[in-house]
Order: structure tokens, then sequence, then C-alpha cells
């Protein structure tokens, strides 16, 4: 994270990934919907994390959603349908599928949406305006 004191940018680490090479995609959303926004991560080869704040100058906390996620892109986005709720959408390229996450019961549920033709890449993920309502 970067804050600007004065005239000076500080950056600080909010956490470390294990395996974590190559994240590509940071979102904002409160999919756990408890009422405060965490930060969503992708990475390359260390699945889909969530990380939420701790007391300013310690670590974020850390879960994983998907440990066994993994792709060159790992394109997803984070969406609030009407009727559904908060959701991730997220494209694992490594394992050929498009799934979608919802937080039930204290952890994230899986569920496989489409596969994908093997080694695509999907570059990125979107929802048109009026769908995140």
């Amino acid at each position: 994270r970067y804050t600007k004191s004065g005239n000076q940018w500080q950056e600080e680490t909010i956490a470390t990934l294990e395996g974590g090479v190559q994240a590509r995609v940071l979102l904002a959303a409160d999919l756990d919907r408890n009422g405060k926004r965490e930060l969503i991560v992708t990475t390359m080869k260390g699945g889909i994390w969530q990380l939420t704040p701790n007391v300013q100058g310690t670590p974020w906390q850390k879960a994983a959603i998907d440990a066994a996620s993994t792709g060159y892109e790992h394109a997803a986005v984070a969406a609030s349908l009407p009727k559904q709720g908060s959701m991730l959408f997220a494209t694992a390229d490594d394992q050929d599928r498009l799934s979608v996450y919802r937080h039930q019961n204290g952890r994230y549920a899986r569920k496989e949406l489409m596969r994908l033709n093997r080694r695509d890449i999907t570059w990125n993920i979107t929802t048109c305006g009026h769908l995140s309502k």
C-alpha cells in the first residue's frame, strides 16, 4: 500500500502470498457481506485470496478463497446481481474453467459455470453498469 505523507509516498507491505507469483487482478469488494470491502487478489500460481484490513501498521488477514485456482492471467470480477447477491467470477486458465464463488457459512463455495477451451487465456471479465447496482 502506498500512502502520501507530505510530498513523499510511503510503501507498506500489507500481505505476502505464498506462491503468489504474478498477481494481475486486485479487486475491492464486500463478498462476505459484512458491510466492509476487502481486497480480492488472483495470482498466477498461488490461488485466489481475500485480504482483510487489520490494525494500522500490521499485516492484513489473508484467507485463501481457492488455493487450487491458477492461471496466467487469472481474470476475475466481483458483481452483485439482483436477487443473487455478491459473488466473484474467475477464470482458471490452468484448470480450463469459469467459476463463480459465493461466501456461504463462513467460507467460499465454488461452482463451475463452464469449461474453457484447453490453453485459452481470458484477459478480462467485466460487468455492465446495470448489473453492479
